[in-house]
């Protein structure tokens, strides 16, 4: 199978290593990309359209028959991605993210997380460029049941997020978008994209549905079982 894998805000193409490595030990075709602006990426500034193109881009070099997986903020990408290439991807799994509605932002949807620890400790830039979070807020939000050693570099290496991608309003159809097979790996212990705001989107958007007890970041937690729940779910 193929795995094409998404990292969500604040985050790079590291956070999948360890999945990528059992996937392809699986002996699976597997790659992982930072999105435009993050990483080693310096485009600057980026729009959800480089993202999905982005995404699209490397779907094709993949030849199609993909499983496209994302993370957190990636979920509006993968959406997005979808409805621009259905014909690319086989399924979209969406990892504890954003499953926003058509006329929707992600800042939208994000803004009715009530349970999240993510708004009060937003802080934006002068000019909107960028959205960060308070630094003594980081840890505790997204890695708090991550190891210590593996969530450092994380942490080290953390920079602001584009705000326009979270600003845009999503166009999808169910005839593009709607045509590709959805599911979603639900976090029961996320302080991020709380387990209420899942439940809420997932009725919005019914998903096959698989649950994980862990805090934001399952594929750092425990990157054995996420790798099985993401080859069952395939």
């Amino acid at each position: 199978m193929k795995y094409l894998l998404i990292h969500g805000a604040w985050m790079t193409k590291e956070c999948w290593s360890p999945t990528v490595e059992l996937l392809e030990g699986n002996g699976h075709e597997v790659r992982a990309i930072d999105l435009p602006g993050r990483g080693a990426d310096s485009t600057s500034p980026v729009t959800l359209d480089d993202y999905s193109d982005r995404v699209v881009s490397e779907a094709e070099a993949m030849g199609g028959d993909v499983n496209l997986v994302g993370h957190s903020m990636a979920g509006i990408v993968l959406s997005a991605t979808a409805e621009k290439r259905p014909d690319l991807f086989c399924s979209l799994t969406y990892v504890a993210a954003y499953l926003v509605q058509s006329g929707q932002s992600l800042n939208d949807l994000a803004q009715t997380d009530g349970d999240s620890g993510v708004g009060p400790n937003v802080r934006p830039a002068a000019d909107w460029s960028t959205l960060d979070l308070a630094e003594e807020s980081r840890a505790g939000l997204f890695f708090h049941d991550v190891p210590a050693d593996v969530a450092a570099p994380f942490l080290a290496a953390w920079k602001a997020e584009p705000t326009a991608p979270q600003t845009t309003p999503l166009a999808v159809t169910e005839s593009r978008f709607g045509s590709v097979a959805r599911r979603y790996i639900k976090t029961l212990n996320d302080r991020v994209v709380s387990p209420s705001l899942q439940d809420r989107m997932l009725l919005a958007t019914p998903t096959r549905t698989v649950t994980l007890e862990t805090g934001h970041l399952p594929m750092l937690v425990d990157p054995a079982s996420f790798v099985q729940t993401l080859e069952a779910l395939a």
